[in-house]
């Protein structure tokens, strides 16, 4: 059977005759890939606060992530869905673990950047670790939590698409997977371009925010 790439047009044709088969499909992916972006960054923010306060949890933490960062999650993919079954939890866990190191070393990196003319004034006032780092460490690192959640995004969407690669019956990577095994073109790249619309969408919303928020603490900043 001759394979012929589509042309873009082709392309949006067949995606307007299937809106709501694609929508569906989409939004497991943007639900995988969210809950697995929001665990990662909860859990990357807790361990980041405790080795950003103790050496030690640091030396025995960041070998660990590095670890699990360098190992392919290809290949840890199918043992995951072996231990968690075909539900949801298998494609957040795998969405999580591919952002989790990313948001951990920006976090830290941002709660180490204070000003320290600003953290002496604090301990002048003798205040305490807890208001320094939620009124110094945390703000001063909006800008690096940014940056981890934009290269997150994508991540994310990996994780999730290699999640249902592997074992799910939904979701665009289930349909890349058979539309490739069935020579499916078009269903194939009219996937793969609603992946690449979530991921664009999801960077645009993301520099909005960033610019909201950082715009809004500057004004506080210089009040």
């Amino acid at each position: 059977r001759r394979v012929i790439l589509p042309a873009p047009s082709q392309v949006l044709r067949h995606l307007a005759s299937h809106p709501g088969f694609y929508l569906h499909h989409t939004r497991l992916t943007i639900t995988e890939a969210l809950l697995g972006m929001g665990f990662a960054f909860v859990s990357a923010f807790a361990v980041a606060t405790i080795i950003v306060h103790s050496s030690l949890a640091e030396r025995a933490i960041v070998p660990v992530a590095i670890v699990v960062q360098v190992t392919p999650i290809v290949a840890l993919a199918p043992a995951i869905i072996t231990w968690l079954g075909f539900g949801l939890a298998p494609k957040v866990l795998i969405a999580s673990i591919v952002c989790f190191v990313p948001f951990m070393v920006n976090a830290a990196t941002g709660f180490r950047s204070i000003d320290p003319a600003t953290y002496e004034l604090f301990r002048s006032v003798d205040a305490s670790t807890s208001a320094v780092f939620w009124r110094l460490r945390v703000p001063q690192a909006f800008p690096y939590l940014f940056s981890s959640a934009k290269i997150g995004v994508g991540l994310a969407l990996v994780g999730a698409v290699i999640g249902e690669w592997f074992g799910s019956t939904g979701g665009l990577g289930y349909q890349i997977r058979s539309a490739q095994a069935r020579i499916l073109i078009d269903q194939l790249w009219a996937s793969i371009f609603m992946l690449a619309i979530v991921g664009v969408l999801s960077i645009v919303i993301l520099g909005l925010v960033e610019r909201r928020v950082l715009h809004w603490q500057n004004l506080q900043e210089t009040s």
